[in-house]
């Protein structure tokens, strides 16, 4: 006779009689062997079955993969589940369904679905929650505005309609769920910006009870988490409601954005809601940031042309680095689109001070054997000589030397630069004079000019 062949009764008692005995973790290998009971031993396991069961590592572990089907089963509240999450589930299906004027089972069914979705997916904390021995660990749940819970759930689930539809009943915008946080910090994840703007409206007139050092970390919380996901307009949006109604030193939060923001491609979006009093208060943040930042122009540019952040001639990585130009600091961190960034936006702005000579920064790149950087320097224009002030010289530990000396022997970089050098010496045949610099002649009792020593090509 087979099992299927029993009574249903029966047949559950034999599989409630399994799971009981065997317990969580045997029950669920056998349900992954046995394709006929895993329906049977799912409902038994996570309907009927008490939550402690569920309170140990390994049956903690099966309940965290299988969140949703435990609360699909206990929102039905059939089988004497815990109170909390089933009464959180069928009170916003309640107050959805008055908002959307629905009334049909069906209805009523897909949105049990699509919460019991949003929490298994969004709730780090869910699997914790659905076990609650007692609803005195949870009250504070239980005490969550249904209104602001269904906002949450909506924007989450990214339905547009219901969003809208629940925006007109104006939800307390400082709102915040024990289950999903700050109403404000979950639209910004989102990056749901219609919502943002709606909630932004109303936030002065929701604020009466809260201190302007709360609704500070409120909006900080809300950015940071826009800036940390690249929503650049959010975190815009909400920086700029911040520096016109709330009149605080926004310190923290603001350096940690800057960085970020100039390091991302399109963080300019963010940057031109910064003042420029905090670009130049915090300018190593930005200065990081453009370190870190693949396409690093358009936020230079912005710094320069918008901001008006015109001095980079002493910047420095960290506090006990030497202080250096902007494009001497790229030379030496190999960031070659910085590098491009600076000579080009320099180019466009003479009153900047990126860099003091170009012929410093190309003598550093040929030290450092940068092919692509070199290249690049005599595109530009650079003299492959790279002569030093002969003044600048005198003063110089070392004495000068040819940019060939410089180059690693026999590199590409070496055989560039001397081609480039008999380039230059064949363009000027009889009027080329190799650079020269001072040294102290003892026969002559002064210093005198002599030339750069240079692996040049005899012409």
């Amino acid at each position: 006779m087979l099992l299927l062949d029993l009574p249903p009764e029966v047949f559950q008692k034999i599989v409630a009689f399994h799971v009981s005995d065997a317990g969580i973790r045997k029950a669920a290998k056998t349900r992954e062997v046995s394709k006929t009971f895993r329906d049977y031993i799912n409902e038994e396991m996570f309907a009927r079955q008490p939550a402690s069961m569920f309170a140990s590592k390994v049956p903690k572990k099966i309940l965290k993969k299988n969140v949703a089907l435990f609360l699909e089963y206990r929102s039905k509240s059939l089988y004497g589940a815990p109170e909390l999450l089933p009464y959180l589930i069928n009170r916003t299906v309640d107050h959805i369904m008055e908002v959307a004027n629905q009334k049909s089972n069906g209805t009523r069914s897909h949105l049990v679905r699509i919460i019991i979705t949003v929490m298994a997916t969004y709730c780090d904390d869910v699997h914790n929650l659905a076990i609650a021995p007692t609803q005195l660990k949870t009250k504070n749940h239980l005490a969550d505005a249904v209104d602001v819970t269904s906002l949450t759930i909506a924007i989450l689930s990214k339905d547009k309609i219901l969003v809208s539809r629940l925006l007109k009943r104006k939800v307390n915008p400082w709102g915040r769920t024990y289950l999903f946080g700050h109403l404000l910090r979950v639209a910004a994840e989102q990056n749901d910006v219609q919502s943002i703007r709606r909630l932004a409206k109303t936030l002065s007139e929701n604020a009466s009870g809260l201190t302007k050092k709360h609704q500070s970390a409120v909006i900080g919380e809300a950015i940071n988490a826009a800036a940390q996901r690249g929503h650049w307009s959010v975190a815009a949006l909400l920086l700029e409601w911040h520096e016109s109604n709330i009149c605080l030193y926004f310190r923290k939060p603001c350096e940690g954005l800057i960085k970020l923001a100039a390091a991302a491609a399109d963080g300019v979006a963010l940057l031109r809601a910064v003042s420029y009093h905090y670009l130049y208060q915090y300018k190593q943040s930005l200065l990081l940031g453009l370190l870190e930042n693949s396409t690093p122009k358009a936020v230079l540019r912005h710094c320069i042309e918008d901001k008006g952040v015109m001095d980079w001639l002493h910047v420095r990585r960290s506090g006990s680095d030497k202080a250096r130009s902007l494009l001497d600091l790229a030379v030496r961190e190999n960031n070659l689109p910085l590098v491009k960034a600076i000579v080009r936006v320099q180019a466009q702005n003479p009153n900047a001070s990126l860099y003091s000579t170009m012929s410093a920064a190309f003598r550093k790149a040929v030290l450092r054997n940068n092919e692509a950087m070199v290249r690049f320097f005599l595109e530009q224009g650079v003299d492959p000589e790279a002569p030093i002030s002969p003044d600048i010289a005198r003063t110089s530990v070392r004495k000068p030397t040819s940019t060939c000396e410089l180059a690693r022997p026999g590199s590409k970089v070496y055989f560039m630069v001397r081609a480039a050098i008999a380039i230059k010496m064949t363009t000027f045949p009889g009027n080329y004079r190799p650079p020269q610099y001072y040294v102290w002649s003892k026969v002559e009792q002064k210093e005198v000019l002599v030339p750069y020593t240079f692996h040049a090509p005899n012409l």
